[in-house]
């Protein structure tokens, strides 16, 4: 992967005693490495910052490299990661807001091992990812955390951010779907003139109709500005439909004729069984039809016959309708994930 311009190609480093591992009487000398995240670094930084994801993402080397190489090299991404006697211990991201966003907003998070946190490792990435976005001419950062994990929230308080916006995370298992709604909806469905088949089948043909799609429900979303720039339909294709972890056999799509009018996309890792929702959307001539519910209804017992046992969501609490889809299908509460936002 190619360097960042404007990012130094040499690691900096600093040195820490073994007070501050906090595990060993016998005093030694570590070092503290920060430098440009690389795609060997995938398979260990999963192994704790999937304890860390939101519902609606799991976290598997696949989709940290897939996250990695999706963003457009023109606008200046930074990945950085905190390595601590040869592991990965810290992740710094700063990369554009690619959806529903104006210009000059940047995406800031940092991830700190659990069991490391409190110790300076963080700061110390946010000290090049805040200098970064700076940089690269961004405006006003955005950044996130789950109200189960306080640390996240203090280290943003603690830096200027102020809470603008809670989405409500939850979860079903969709075996516990109920197949006669499903065929009672269906059944409607097939009246009206609409039917619903799988990404996998229209993708080939139905390109352009599904971006257009995504977009127009996705302008909608709460959180989004109305007036964002649309989408590059090459964007589009590699943020979303290369994602590794998007099932194509899983997300499904409800045709009226040969236009697609409501769809809900699905990723996850079917082998772990669990599963995020992409996007649910409609419309917005179609909406209040019981469209959405129908289009992910049909994902979920999808999903279920594919063996899997979770699926998260996050929904923004003003976002009404969708929350009682989700009441309606069963979905379980989490904990709230709790976006934030700073000038710079």
């Amino acid at each position: 992967m190619a360097q960042e311009r404007g990012h130094r190609d040499s690691e900096a480093s600093c040195t820490f005693s073994a007070a501050f591992l906090g595990g060993s009487t016998t005093l030694r000398v570590v070092r503290l490495t920060v430098r440009a995240f690389r795609d060997s670094d995938a398979p260990r930084l999963a192994e704790w910052l999937d304890g860390l994801a939101p519902a609606e993402d799991v976290y598997t080397p696949v989709l940290l490299v897939h996250q990695r190489r999706m963003l457009p090299a023109r606008r200046r991404p930074l990945w950085l990661v905190a390595i601590l006697d040869g592991e990965p211990v810290g992740i710094g991201r700063d990369e554009p807001q690619i959806f529903g966003s104006t210009p000059g907003v940047r995406r800031t998070w940092i991830g700190v091992r659990p069991d490391l946190r409190r110790r300076g490792i963080g700061s110390r990435l946010w000290q090049d990812i805040e200098a970064h976005a700076r940089a690269v001419g961004g405006t006003r950062l955005r950044s996130w955390s789950v109200s189960d994990g306080p640390d996240g929230e203090r280290f943003l308080l603690a830096r200027g951010f102020s809470r603008v916006q809670r989405e409500l995370q939850s979860w079903v298992d969709p075996t516990s779907i109920d197949a006669r709604q499903l065929e009672r909806l269906q059944a409607e469905a097939e009246a009206r003139g609409l039917r619903v088949t799988t990404l996998r089948h229209v993708l080939p043909h139905m390109e352009p109709a599904l971006r257009l799609l995504f977009l127009s429900a996705d302008r909608d979303a709460p959180g989004h500005h109305a007036n964002a720039p649309l989408v590059a339909a090459s964007t589009f294709r590699r943020v979303i439909l290369q994602n590794p972890m998007l099932d194509r056999d899983c997300s499904t799509v409800i045709l009226h004729g040969s236009e697609p009018v409501a769809l809900s996309w699905l990723k996850g890792d079917l082998e772990r069984g669990r599963y995020g929702v992409e996007f649910t959307g409609t419309l917005p001539h179609w909406r209040g039809q019981g469209l959405a519910t129908l289009a992910k209804l049909s994902a979920l017992h999808l999903a279920a016959t594919a063996g899997v046992r979770w699926v998260g969501t996050a929904n923004d609490e003003d976002n009404a309708p969708m929350l009682r889809v989700n009441r309606s299908l069963g979905h379980q509460p989490l904990a709230d994930l709790m976006i934030y936002e700073r000038e710079i």
